[in-house]
């Protein structure tokens, strides 16, 4: 898709339809309660955006990154109490990588400075995660995650499934945006591949 004036006003007004319908007063203090917004997640899959920037032929919306991040900047300004940055950087990540994307929000749990990536033992089952990954955006209303994983030398792409077993407990940010901790042993992997180049 072409980044015209004309697509790009299209897309914008797409998401200011959605915010106005599905993101009133009363879903944002439900949101900040820990209630996910799960009709105003099903509206923006539905136009495509959770896979806004995943080429046509690996299930997503094709977009330009600018293009897409028209829209995720459309979402930023209304405040949307959903994951839409991390699940189309997600899928973004697994459409490279050559993973099938799953439905629904998609979190990035990223290791932070200072800390190594998971650990990976490879067995004949896919594997196993160990670690911890810390503050963890919107993990509690994700069932899947993204993840960078070693193994010896080897640097892995990881689709993980998260349950309860694996979030501990919740916490938010400033803006109270859920965080929390992922304890990765308790993730189950759902595929894995060598981390793209791209």
């Amino acid at each position: 898709m072409s980044g015209d004036a004309n697509m790009n006003d299209a897309l914008l007004r797409t998401v200011d339809r959605i915010a106005a319908d599905h993101a009133t007063r009363d879903v944002r203090e439900a949101a900040e309660r820990g209630d996910f917004p799960a009709d105003l997640w099903a509206a923006l899959e539905d136009v495509g955006l959770a896979r806004a920037c995943v080429h046509e032929y690996a299930g997503g919306a094709g977009l330009s990154v600018p293009d897409a991040m028209l829209a995720l900047r459309r979402s930023a300004y209304h405040a949307l109490p959903v994951p839409l940055a991390e699940t189309m950087l997600a899928n973004r990540l697994l459409a490279e990588a050559g993973i099938a994307l799953p439905d629904g929000p998609v979190t990035i749990a990223a290791a932070t400075a200072g800390q190594p990536p998971a650990s990976l033992r490879r067995d004949d089952g896919g594997g196993r995660l160990s670690g911890i990954a810390p503050r963890v955006p919107w993990a509690a209303d994700c069932p899947h995650a993204v993840l960078a994983a070693v193994d010896g030398d080897e640097s892995f792409l990881v689709l993980a499934a998260l349950d309860e077993d694996a979030i501990p407990g919740r916490s938010a940010n400033l803006a109270s945006e859920p965080r929390c901790a992922v304890a990765l042993d308790a993730a189950r992997i759902v595929a894995l591949a060598p981390m793209p180049d791209a």
